[in-house]
């Protein structure tokens, strides 16, 4: 059944009770079903976290364990309005506030109070990061707040080499945010390219010339990274390479046709390896023949389907 339901007002301009502020609807008559007030997502306003607490304790005929739950999500609205208020007179924060500020559910609505967003969006994200000394609340706040990093062209500022090969694991996209220090470091490349072989594509020019880099992102990439190594042709035993990647394009190729019938992967692959390797006549036929198997695999597939 239904229960009863309380509404606090404050006065129009007319200086009548008349504008709802908050809410609060009962499941019978002691306990409390949800708490919503008029700001984004049902929200408390600022200014009413105070009056929200006075008419909880007001309220003694509600079960005790129902206030002492709310009044817990008032006082987390406290210390958000508190870390708020820091955040706007330029007082450092602890750790445990950023971590809180950053990760904490806070309010009344059905999604996140919007003075979490408005205090993030007035704060220095990156300072903030480099609060933190734990790696895994470094990556999680990477991957929270990756939208902000992106809005605020946050490139290059990820110094840590685990928590940035963490973080790639999650999203390859992220590559973008590790320092200039560790994107000019080989062995950090070579566990880059371990997890992901196309980052290759990410890498600068003089790792993508380096032979040892170039085999890892061959064989991490189904082959494909072939077509990224333009100075293929200037390093030892570049037949070695090619062959290898070919060989794995092609089996990368035959399996994406198990559940796609377009081809602008492969005649891109062709495209841009015959430019690396149109020099060499035995690999531009080997090439050729391997763009010729995959193609006809294609068309009969198409005809019989």
């Amino acid at each position: 059944g239904g229960g009863d339901f309380y509404v606090y007002y404050t006065k129009d301009e007319e200086e009548n009770y008349k504008i709802p502020r908050i809410a609060i609807r009962l499941n019978g008559h002691d306990n409390i079903a949800e708490i919503r007030g008029v700001e984004e997502h049902q929200n408390l306003e600022e200014e009413m976290i105070p009056i929200l607490e006075t008419k909880l304790h007001e309220m003694n005929f509600l079960e005790k364990n129902d206030v002492d739950k709310n009044i817990g999500v008032v006082n987390g609205l406290k210390y958000l309005v508190e870390i708020k208020n820091k955040t706007l007179n330029n007082i450092h924060l602890t750790e445990q506030e950023v971590i809180d500020l950053y990760t904490k559910e806070y309010g009344f609505g059905w999604e996140q109070d919007p003075l979490v967003e408005k205090t993030i969006n007035k704060r220095d994200i990156i300072n903030d990061y480099s609060i933190l000394k734990d790696d895994s609340l470094k990556v999680q706040f990477v991957q929270n707040n990756i939208c902000q990093l992106i809005a605020i062209r946050a490139k290059n500022f990820v110094k840590d080499k685990d928590v940035m090969l963490e973080l790639t694991k999650h999203d390859q996209d992220i590559f973008d945010f590790a320092s200039l220090e560790l994107k000019n470091n080989k062995e950090f490349i070579l566990e880059i390219l371990e997890i992901d072989g196309t980052l290759l594509e990410c890498v600068s020019k003089k790792f993508k010339n380096d032979r040892e880099v170039a085999l890892k992102a061959i064989k991490n990439s189904n082959g494909i990274m072939l077509s990224e190594i333009h100075g293929l042709m200037q390093m030892d035993n570049y037949e070695e390479l090619f062959y290898l990647g070919l060989e794995l394009a092609e089996k990368k190729f035959v399996k994406i046709m198990e559940y796609s019938y377009s081809q602008e992967d492969l005649v891109y692959f062709y495209d841009e390896v015959y430019d690396i390797v149109q020099d060499d006549r035995d690999l531009v036929e080997e090439l050729n023949a391997m763009y010729e198997r995959v193609d006809n695999m294609y068309h009969e597939k198409k005809l019989h389907t």
